[in-house]
């Protein structure tokens, strides 16, 4: 699922994975080089809910100019099979 928001030239987007939930709507997401605490949209919370230690979600998040936090715009469950 994803957001269809305009996105301003002075942000750039970067994915990674939902490692931790921590309160509501936020939630600490694995870059390649770090981890950040992301907000995550009313919009894309059913997905952010079915969040388990153990399971993948992968996400696309909007990094902003600080203050901002950056802004959770596509989450994605991954089902592994065996």
């Amino acid at each position: 699922m994803s957001l269809d928001n305009e996105q301003p030239i002075e942000t750039t987007t970067t994915r990674g994975k939902i490692v931790q939930f921590l309160r509501r709507n936020q939630f600490l997401v694995q870059l390649r080089a770090g981890q950040v605490v992301a907000f995550m949209p009313e919009k894309l919370l059913p997905i952010g809910r079915q969040f388990t230690e153990g399971q993948d979600i992968r996400v696309t998040l909007r990094l902003r100019k600080s203050p901002k936090m950056p802004i959770i715009i596509e989450a994605h469950p991954v089902i592994w099979c065996a």
